[in-house]
């Protein structure tokens, strides 16, 4: 499609059927399911980002996605056809996704500090146990999919790309998914544990062994927690992982604050170094 070509959308989320009418501004991106497009609006005054999708979804599946409502989850705004091919708008983040973020800060040689991953990890957490809590595994969590979208130079974190559930970023995928098992809550954990390693060391962790074993080892010179968390997320048996709330307990308690001896004198507690999954965080520090 042209960046100058208007066309128009089917929209099957109003009763009615109407038609919105659209113009290409750029192209953004390149998906796994086809390009992603910056589009205006006309009708709306907006500027929206237009993406399709090989899953055919139902009515009451549209709807669903639509009524979604969080901050640090992307809003769908709305679905319909086009050329035979299920398209749908969503909302515009600003500042690109987390991988381009990344990338920024390696190439000027800006390592994010415990305070930024902090905020931005937490934000991703929130975002994916709002999914989970309306029954839906993401099943593709990667930096790719995460998306910043900044107000007054704080980002705030978009999840995005949780309609099809289906696995494009292997590096990020759970043991039990490359086997060939369904994506799980456990999975996404997992993920979550990739994102979180390679947040503070700019690069993926090396599995050498088929157990994943030698992934403690790379965890020297992190703050103690991060290393917790992390080895506690990535572990083989899925039914061992840390479970999404309790990451999320330890981070709104201010666990990991960015005060470094308040973070390591908290850390080597024996509430985080009790090595159980489901371990307490209902203390008041």
């Amino acid at each position: 499609m042209s960046s100058e070509e208007d066309s128009t959308l089917s929209v099957v989320k109003q009763q009615p059927q109407e038609q919105i009418k659209y113009q290409i501004i750029r192209q953004i991106g390149q998906g796994a399911e086809g390009p992603v497009y910056l589009v205006d609006v006309t009708e709306r005054k907006q500027k929206l980002v237009l993406k399709s999708t090989s899953k055919y979804l139902s009515s009451q599946e549209i709807d669903r996605f639509i009524n979604f409502n969080h901050k640090n989850v992307i809003q769908i705004q709305s679905f319909g056809f086009n050329q035979q091919k299920q398209i749908y708008f969503m909302s515009y983040a600003n500042g690109g996704d987390l991988n381009h973020f990344m990338v920024e800060r390696q190439l000027s040689q800006k390592y994010l500090k415990i305070d930024e991953i902090l905020n931005i990890f937490e934000q991703i957490c929130r975002g994916v146990h709002y999914l989970h809590s309306k029954q839906v595994v993401h099943g593709d969590l990667s930096p790719q999919n995460i998306l910043l979208h900044f107000e007054n130079r704080i980002p705030i974190v978009k999840v995005s790309d949780y309609i099809t559930n289906s696995n494009h970023q292997q590096f990020y995928s759970a043991p039990e998914v490359l086997r060939g098992e369904q994506p799980t809550v456990q999975s996404d954990i997992w993920s979550l544990g990739i994102i979180l390693f390679q947040m503070n060391k700019f690069r993926l962790p090396f599995m050498s062994t088929p157990k994943g074993n030698d992934v403690k080892q790379q965890l020297e010179g992190l703050p103690f927690c991060f290393q917790k968390i992390i080895s506690n997320c990535l572990t083989q048996n899925q039914q061992h992982r840390i479970s999404l709330i309790n990451i999320i307990r330890a981070l709104e308690r201010r666990v990991m604050a960015p005060h470094i001896k308040e973070l390591q004198s908290f850390c080597s507690s024996s509430v985080m170094s009790n090595t159980n999954i489901d371990f307490e965080l209902d203390i008041e520090l």
